[in-house]
């Protein structure tokens, strides 16, 4: 059986705890697919994260950073196309986001629309010719705006927990969705 693969999608501003799930992923035999390492010198980061659709699981670490964040969004909007992405998407909370009152939705709702109509505005102080490849730009934050409401909502309607709470568990949580026995999980930590 080949190893599961895993995309983890996470914002800069949390590398730290990217860094600890990557190790216990990969203790595990996972194949981890991250930025730091698949991305050579002068290769494309949207090709790399078009790839997100071919890996079984993505680990998500959702934050106010990476809600905020055209890059990380992007990915999400990538592996929403897929019509199974609520088994595929892993989600893990760190502090200080807050994402499951409609009021806390609507602030990211808010942020995209915002993001949508400055960008629309510069673009529209010059000749239609000269801001093409901002085009591009302005689709990519409207399809985020389309989508951030029904990933929310999918996070809200499930048990998403803490990174903290995983972190006391051990990953067990994780670790037996993916299918990894609790004999190997006692292996590993302990």
């Amino acid at each position: 059986m080949d190893a599961q693969s895993i995309f983890l999608s996470y914002s800069q501003k949390n590398a730290d705890i990217a860094d600890i799930l990557d190790k216990v992923c990969q203790s595990y035999g996972m194949q981890v697919l991250r930025d730091i390492r698949e991305v050579k010198y002068n290769q494309s980061f949207k090709e790399y994260m078009k790839g997100i659709r071919k890996t079984d699981y993505v680990l998500v670490l959702i934050s106010d950073n990476f809600l905020k964040s055209q890059a990380c969004m992007y990915e999400i909007h990538e592996v929403m196309k897929d019509e199974n992405y609520q088994e595929r998407i892993l989600p893990i909370l760190l502090p200080l986001t807050h994402i499951f009152k409609p009021k806390d939705q609507i602030i990211y709702l808010k942020y995209w629309d915002d993001q949508y109509k400055e960008l629309l505005k510069q673009i529209e102080e010059f000749e239609p010719c000269d801001t093409l490849e901002y085009i591009s730009d302005l689709k990519e934050i409207k399809n985020i705006k389309s989508t951030i409401n029904a990933f929310l909502k999918h996070l809200s309607n499930i048990n998403v927990l803490t990174f903290e709470t995983l972190q006391l568990e051990k990953f067990k949580p994780v670790l037996s969705y993916l299918g990894i026995s609790d004999e190997l999980q006692t292996l590993y930590f302990n």
